[in-house]
């Protein structure tokens, strides 16, 4: 007998399937009864069984339905496109209130409510007269709060003060949304999307913009004043001569002046270094023997009686250090008293170097920082003699330029990087040719010819 293999194709789903469907189908169709209909468990009797009253009476079979009760039909059924929206479960809604659908007057605008109570229409307003009157009173209503606003207007804030960085910053910022999710959207709108730097939100400098000029510099000075200017003058420049003096001290003077022919012989020598000696141990050292350049290293064994020194000389010395460390610790309970008085002779110096760290701090803070190559130089102080403003006031010269100060100040206050003055600068010459082309032919004399004799 011959076994014939049943062959089955895996294209299907049902071929793969190792269950009977049958049962799953019914099981599954139990389960959505129940979850339509509710456990029978928990249903009553009247539910589930009524009561027969009538006898039934047998229907007489149709041999089918016309072509118009058909229809009829399917007028009085749900379309196939809205089966699915329909609730068939038995699950009662989650959301106990709903939002009720408005009825037709309550859908009416409340100036057509308003027209109709006046009986001037009824019905239904046309919209553009609703849209008229709704910005009529919108504009009513912005008039009033203007002008309310304009009444109760008090100017107690500084126009020139800065504001707070949020009122500063145009920046979009938010939270639910990327930036260039805010600039992709937002680009065509109109509204301005700009990215401010964090250091335009605070002060560059703790100096005023404006500070008051030295009374001395005045063109009718006091004597006390004018003073008081001459010395501030005269130790600026010995504070520029004593650094000038140290760096040449430091630098210049600090080397001897040495001749040219000096110069060459050390720098052979300098170039010569190493050279003497290898010939020098060249020499020494022969062909066969080797030598080498430090003599060797011999380790010597220690023997008991030097090791058993050794040990002892080391507890001697711990025995040592101990004594000393209980002597100074006597010492110092005898001389509790100078202790604590040189302890608070520490404190007030480190109290003093504080205030002195914190005073160079605050110090540096109104000193320009470094924006360039070039360091901040302090412009010189315009200075009067007292030979220059004696006599007339009207032949007093006018000392320092308004542009330079304002412009000192803004480097002062770090809002320009500082820049060097490069004066006049020497254009090269620009050698010029005439072309070929447009140059003019300038007649030649003509020579005579001499007759020979």
């Amino acid at each position: 007998m011959t076994m014939v293999k049943k062959r089955l194709s895996k294209k299907t789903k049902g071929s793969w399937r190792k269950i009977e469907h049958e049962d799953v189908e019914n099981f599954l169709e139990d389960q959505r009864l129940e979850e339509r209909m509710g456990k029978v468990s928990e249903k009553t009797n009247d539910e589930l069984f009524v009561v027969d009253t009538e006898p039934t009476k047998k229907k007489k079979k149709k041999i089918g339905l016309t072509l118009r009760e058909k229809r009829k039909k399917l007028l009085e059924s749900t379309p196939k496109c809205f089966a699915s929206l329909l609730n068939e479960s038995k699950v009662p809604d989650p959301i106990a209130k709903r939002n009720r659908v408005r009825t037709k007057e309550e859908r009416k605008h409340f100036i057509a409510k308003s027209l109709e109570q006046a009986n001037e229409v009824k019905g239904i307003v046309k919209k553009k007269v609703l849209t008229s009157l709704a910005d009529r009173a919108r504009s009513l209503e912005t008039a009033e709060a203007k002008r309310k606003a304009n009444k109760q207007k008090v100017f107690d804030k500084d126009i020139w003060e800065m504001s707070t960085p949020a009122e500063q910053r145009t920046e979009f910022q938010n939270e639910w949304f990327d930036k260039n999710v805010a600039i992709h959207n937002i680009v065509n709108t109109g509204t301005p999307v700009v990215s401010v730097p964090s250091s335009a939100f605070h002060k560059r400098s703790n100096l005023k913009a404006v500070q008051a000029p030295h009374p001395g510099t005045s063109y009718n000075p006091t004597l006390k004043d004018h003073q008081a200017l001459l010395e501030l003058v005269k130790e600026r420049e010995l504070n520029i001569i004593k650094q000038e003096e140290h760096l040449n001290r430091v630098t210049t003077e600090m080397f001897k002046k040495v001749s040219a022919d000096e110069r060459d012989t050390f720098k052979l020598k300098e170039l010569r270094a190493g050279l003497d000696d290898d010939e020098d141990h060249d020499e020494k050292a022969s062909d066969d023997e080797y030598i080498a350049v430090n003599p060797p290293v011999e380790v010597k064994r220690k023997d008991k009686k030097a090791r058993r020194k050794q040990k002892t000389q080391r507890e001697l010395q711990l025995a040592l250090q101990k004594k000393k460390q209980l002597k100074k610790q006597t010492a110092d309970l005898h001389r509790l008293k100078k202790l604590t008085a040189e302890i608070k002779v520490m404190e007030n110096e480190l109290k003093e170097q504080r205030a002195k760290k914190k005073e160079r701090e605050e110090k540096k803070r109104e000193e320009p920082h470094r924006l360039s190559k070039h360091a901040f130089e302090e412009e010189e102080i315009d200075i009067n003699l007292p030979e220059e403003i004696a006599g007339n006031l009207r032949n007093v010269k006018p000392q320092g330029s308004l542009l330079s100060d304002r412009y000192k100040s803004m480097q002062k206050r770090n809002i320009i990087a500082t820049s060097k003055d490069l004066g006049l600068r020497k254009r090269r010459e620009v050698k010029r040719y005439v072309r070929n082309s447009h140059k003019e032919e300038v007649p030649q004399p003509v020579k005579s010819k001499k007759k020979r004799k």
